[in-house]
């Protein structure tokens, strides 16, 4: 059976279950699927909405990053877009879904989204202590725009409050 063939068959199949109040089964469904192809973007999606619906909000979490993986590296940057934005907004501290977008951003030549996405990235990672991560996505902000003296003198401060004088 072809593979989207196959993949529209279980999504069916646990759908039904779902309707039928079987939430349990249709997720089992879903995970034995993705045993057989880990690379099934619908089909990670779909799990990630019955996470949702289970209330596995890291689970829903970690299904929602493979499927936006897995569409970035097939080339549909616009569809992995819309599944990274889902991320950061279902779950704002996410540092590397903004990194990810920011990447994005930065290769389309939306310099503003990209600077954005690096300051979102930078705060979640220095909430979480990851200092020298949040300092070298502040640093990418100034790559994309060297005159822009307000960060430069805002990224020297947090260099000098993380006791990197030198950097």
């Amino acid at each position: 059976m072809h593979s989207a063939e196959h993949t529209t068959l279980l999504i069916q199949q646990a759908q039904h279950c779902i309707d039928g109040g079987k939430v349990e089964q249709a997720l089992q469904i879903c995970l034995n699927g993705l045993l057989q192809n880990d690379h099934d973007v619908d089909l990670w999606n779909f799990t990630s909405n019955i996470y949702r619906m289970t209330n596995q909000p890291d689970k829903a979490h970690h299904a929602m990053q493979r499927s936006a993986e897995l569409l970035f590296q097939s080339g549909d940057i616009d569809a992995a877009v819309v599944v990274y934005r889902k991320i950061v907004n279902q779950f704002p501290q996410d540092a590397q879904a903004q990194l990810a977008l920011a990447t994005i951003y930065r290769q389309q030549g939306q310099v503003s989204r990209a600077a954005l996405a690096y300051e979102l990235a930078s705060q979640a990672l220095a909430a979480v202590g990851l200092v020298a991560d949040s300092l070298a996505a502040g640093q990418r902000i100034l790559e994309m725009s060297p005159d822009n003296v307000g960060r430069r003198i805002r990224l020297a401060e947090q260099y000098a409050g993380a006791d990197m004088k030198s950097d």
